[in-house]
């Protein structure tokens, strides 16, 4: 199916968006007043704004049970998610400009009628729609359900690319089909709306394993990755560009990024400190660490000391402090090292985006 002319695909800045707003405390894992509320209200006034001031995407994460809801555990950090689905259309419908996402589990959400939803906010839209594909990591959530959860990597992914086969030629064929897969069985299979051009929409997805990344490089337009050193990210960069090239495809990296900036060093160190390492929950951060399968047996103590901090920070993307001037010109080391893009996490978005835009976007 013909990929979409998104502005996403620009190259001459780095292409910069919101991330987890639909998410009760977004990304810290903190006990700290003033985490986010992520009230529609809320949701709608920052959308508006980041769409005023010049952010290139929005994109939400999918969840069903919280992170937050074992005894002790103190942060809000997701232990309420609006549906992301609802979420993207509701605010293409009121913005005008930025490219919105959707993020789909490819287990929760069946096909057909993930493919419907999508085409339908892609027409609320007029083309802004993207869509992040999730292959599966939180096995509560299965169990929730009542799925299978598939641990093989191998299977994860076979059944991923079955649910996204199924997905391109419900918005690509008008002629209804029979589907006799591995993981469907469907008969006379018929989508509509279409979306709004006949092209896909622009993917990402965030697969980390070899097969995970396999699977991204050969049906995704970004990955979302997280990493240890800036070194390590600008590797992986390298190591994408030569897979996609395999393929005959160009896939571009999206670093998560957290943001504390504050009109002087000290002050961005000060807070930083302050919510993420004198407030962090490490109840829920060890909770978490332990639910994605990052433990001390895996990692060298080093490594995971680092990465402990960070998911206190913002869910283990790496954390931008510092002063405006600083600020930009880490992003800036982004762009010159190939990356195509950043999601921009900070503790409270309305409290604190208007001035990274004030003061970092220009």
């Amino acid at each position: 199916m013909k990929r979409r002319a998104s502005p996403l695909f620009r190259r001459d800045h780095l292409q910069l968006g919101l991330f987890a707003a639909n998410c009760s405390g977004g990304l810290a894992i903190t006990r700290a007043p003033g985490q986010w509320d992520n009230s529609w209200d809320n949701n709608l006034a920052l959308a508006r704004l980041a769409d005023a001031r010049g952010m290139d995407f929005h994109l939400p994460v999918a969840r069903w049970i919280g992170s937050s809801r074992k005894t002790g555990f103190r942060s809000s950090f997701m232990r309420s998610a609006i549906d992301p689905t609802v979420w993207a259309t509701a605010i293409l419908a009121a913005t005008g400009r930025m490219t919105v996402f959707t993020t789909v589990h490819t287990a929760m959400h069946h096909p057909i009628a993930a493919a419907k939803a999508a085409a339908s906010a892609d027409q609320v839209g007029h083309g802004r729609f993207g869509m992040n594909i999730v292959c599966g990591w939180n096995k509560p959530e299965y169990d929730m359900f009542g799925f299978e959860f598939l641990q093989d990597h191998v299977d994860k992914y076979d059944h991923g690319q079955e649910w996204w086969d199924i997905v391109q030629r419900l918005w690509a064929e008008d002629t209804p089909f029979d589907h006799n897969g591995r993981y469907w069985t469907l008969k006379h299979v018929h989508g509509e709306p279409k979306t709004v051009d006949g092209c896909r929409p622009p993917i990402i997805n965030a697969g980390a394993s070899e097969h995970g990344r396999d699977f991204a490089v050969r049906n995704s337009d970004f990955i979302l990755t997280v990493f240890g050193e800036f070194d390590d990210g600008v590797r992986t960069v390298r190591a994408v560009n030569e897979k996609a090239r395999t393929y005959g495809r160009s896939v571009g990296v999206i670093a998560h990024t957290n943001i504390v900036c504050r009109p002087t060093m000290k002050e961005a160190r000060d807070f930083d400190v302050w919510y993420s390492e004198e407030m962090a929950d490490w109840d829920c951060v060890d909770y978490n660490i332990a639910l994605l399968g990052i433990h001390g047996g895996h990692m060298p103590p080093e490594q995971l000391k680092m990465f402990r901090r960070r998911f206190a920070q913002g869910f283990g993307g790496m954390t931008l402090v510092g002063d405006p001037d600083h600020v930009a010109a880490e992003y800036k080391k982004f762009f010159d090292a190939g990356f195509a893009g950043c999601v921009v996490v900070p503790m409270n978005y309305l409290d604190e985006f208007p001035y990274f835009a004030d003061e970092v976007l220009p």
